[in-house]
C-alpha cells in the first residue's frame, strides 16, 4: 500500500473514533466576543481532549494554516508530550501571548433558531479547492466564514445562522474546522452562503468585523464553564 496513501485512511479513522466520543457528549455554552477585529477575546471550551495518535491530523493541517497565531497554537499542541487537554491550549495559548478567538470541538452545522438553512453571507473552503462543493466525507481541514448579509433583490436580509460545539452564534465569524467528517456545500451567487452539517476535533473561530446586528458577550481565558 502506497505509504502517503496508508496515512490519509489512519487520519480517517482517527477522526471517526473521535467523533463518536466527542458527541455523546453534552457540550457547555461557551461564551466569547470581541467587539472588533483589533480586540480579540480568547476562550478554551472546557473537554478538549487530543490523543497522541490524533496530533497526526494536526500536523497534515499545518501547511493549509496562514494565521500565525493559529499556527503557533497548532505546533504547540504537537509538540508537547502525552495527550492535550483544555488546560494545555489555554497554558500554550496564554504562554505564548496568542489571540486565537475560540478553540471548541465537536459539531458545527449552519441553521439555527431562525427559519434560515444556511448562513446566509459567507462561504466554506477545502483543502487544495477554491470552494467545497458537494459532500466531503471526510477532509482534514476546513475553512470557513459566516456573515450577515445585505439582500440584493427584495428579499429581507439574512442573519447569520451557525451553532459550533452546540452553541448558537449570530454574527460574524472566521474559522477553522480541523479533522473535519461532515456535508459541506457552498450556495451559488447571488445568494452567497454555506450549508454544513458535522463534526470536527478542533475548531477555531473569531469574530470578524462588528457586531451590529448580534448579541454581545465577553468573557475572559478560562477553561471553567462561564456562571
Amino acid at each position: 500500500m502506497n505509504r502517503k496513501y496508508g496515512i490519509v485512511l489512519g487520519a480517517v479513522a482517527i477522526v471517526l473514533l473521535m467523533i463518536s466520543s466527542a458527541t455523546a457528549v453534552a457540550m457547555p455554552l461557551s461564551n466569547e466576543s470581541s467587539n472588533s477585529e483589533a480586540s480579540v477575546t480568547n476562550y478554551v471550551e472546557p473537554g478538549i481532549h487530543i490523543s497522541v495518535m490524533q496530533k497526526g491530523i494536526l500536523r497534515a493541517s499545518l501547511k493549509h494554516v496562514d494565521d500565525p497565531d493559529v499556527r503557533v497554537l497548532l505546533q504547540g499542541i504537537i509538540k508537547k508530550k502525552g495527550p492535550v487537554d483544555s488546560n494545555d491550549i489555554e497554558q500554550i495559548i496564554i504562554d505564548n501571548n496568542l489571540e486565537i478567538g475560540t478553540i471548541t470541538f465537536g459539531g458545527i452545522a449552519t441553521g439555527g433558531p431562525g427559519s434560515y438553512p444556511d448562513t446566509s453571507g459567507g462561504y466554506a473552503r477545502c483543502p487544495r479547492r477554491p470552494f467545497c462543493l458537494g459532500v466531503i466525507l471526510p477532509i482534514i481541514f476546513l475553512h470557513f466564514q459566516a456573515f450577515y448579509q445585505d439582500s440584493i433583490d427584495t428579499s429581507p436580509n439574512y442573519p447569520v445562522q451557525i451553532t459550533i460545539g452546540g452553541k448558537f452564534i449570530d454574527y460574524s465569524i472566521s474559522g477553522l474546522a480541523i479533522g473535519f467528517i461532515g456535508f459541506v456545500f457552498n450556495n451559488p451567487a447571488p445568494r452567497m452562503g454555506f450549508e454544513c452539517n458535522g463534526a470536527a476535533l478542533l475548531i477555531h473561530y473569531r469574530v470578524t468585523g462588528n457586531q451590529q446586528n448580534s448579541q454581545t458577550r465577553q468573557t475572559q481565558l478560562s477553561s471553567q464553564p462561564s456562571e
